[in-house]
């Protein structure tokens, strides 16, 4: 099976701006924008696929009827990761993601680890990542309880080409005036605890779960939130963890991509390239930023030509 471009789900929340659509070639976005699933599987929220033979197919459905081509899947043949752009032109709600054992016993779906890597940001923009002393139970639930909680968490300045580890357990929020691209696992498992007082069109708080969150949140001080493997090279390992590697490479010339047995997700965060599936074919894909490029496991390899920066995304395992 050859590479293939996928057409994103759009997803719009309350918190969103307008920098994907205006910089990242969101073609038939909204005006406000808060996501863009570049690569998602999720039913009613699935990509769909843009290029090739199989163009039209939802990427559910291509991974339901080619799931030798999106190895390694999960135990039922779900897909592992979801990869998405965010433009926090609002802060996020402060929040927290079970790990797998408490959300497959309580929520019947996996867990949420995840990453970010810093696309974009303004001036004075800043994350909350964990605590940044270790708490007791009753001091947790008694700032969960009067929206308190902020008080006591680590927050971060960010610049662009910061890549956070965000493990499932750990509280964090995306402050305003952030472009992020997230890696992560493929579940909406998301507790909210705290969400500045906002209501939705409607007038209507958004719900809280602060119980749940209060029996999956990591009390102790936060760890080091900046993770690096540099491996050298044109493509330098972000984070390699059980559920997903991330890469970055920054393309000046050609790279060449010899497969490790599982797909690629190529997303272009800037600049461009095109992709041959074929050694001394004609390029037959173009990227261009904002956009992604998914290779099948089955792929033999491919090259990439140009001048950009890509986020190369696999399973983990």
């Amino acid at each position: 099976m050859r590479p293939f471009k996928l057409r994103p789900y759009y997803a719009e929340y309350l918190w969103g701006g307008r920098r994907l659509k205006e910089g990242y070639n969101k073609t038939g976005a909204p005006d406000i924008l808060a996501e863009s699933w570049e690569l998602s599987a999720r039913p009613g929220r699935a990509c769909v696929i843009a290029s090739g033979g199989l163009s039209g197919m939802g990427f559910d459905a291509f991974v339901r009827e080619h799931p030798e081509c999106c190895a390694p899947l999960l135990p039922g043949g779900e897909f592992p990761l979801l990869l998405k752009l965010i433009d926090a032109a609002q802060s996020l709600s402060v929040q927290v993601h079970p790990d797998d054992d408490y959300a497959r016993r309580v929520e019947g779906c996996a867990g949420k680890t995840e990453m970010w890597i810093v696309l974009e940001c303004e001036p004075g923009a800043f994350i909350y990542y964990g605590f940044d002393r270790a708490l007791g139970r009753a001091e947790a639930e008694r700032r969960v309880k009067d929206g308190s909680l902020a008080e006591v968490m680590r927050a971060v300045p960010v610049a662009p080409g910061d890549v956070f580890y965000i493990p499932a357990g750990t509280v964090h929020a995306l402050g305003a005036g952030i472009v992020l691209a997230e890696i992560q696992q493929n579940s909406d498992a998301t507790y909210r605890i705290y969400d500045f007082g906002r209501v939705d069109a409607n007038g209507n708080p958004r719900e809280l779960h602060a119980e749940k969150a209060l029996d999956v949140m990591n009390l102790t001080r936060a760890p080091d939130y900046r993770p690096r493997e540099d491996t050298g090279g044109a493509a330098e390992t972000l984070i390699r963890c059980p559920y997903f590697e991330v890469r970055r490479l920054r393309l000046n010339g050609s790279y060449e991509y010899k497969p490790g047995g599982g797909f690629c997700a190529a997303l272009c965060v800037g600049g461009g390239a095109v992709l041959s599936a074929d050694k001394g074919a004609p390029p037959d894909l173009e990227a261009r930023r904002g956009e992604t490029i998914f290779i099948p496991s089955d792929c033999r390899g491919f090259t990439m030509t140009g001048d950009g920066e890509f986020i190369l995304a696999f399973a983990g395992g």
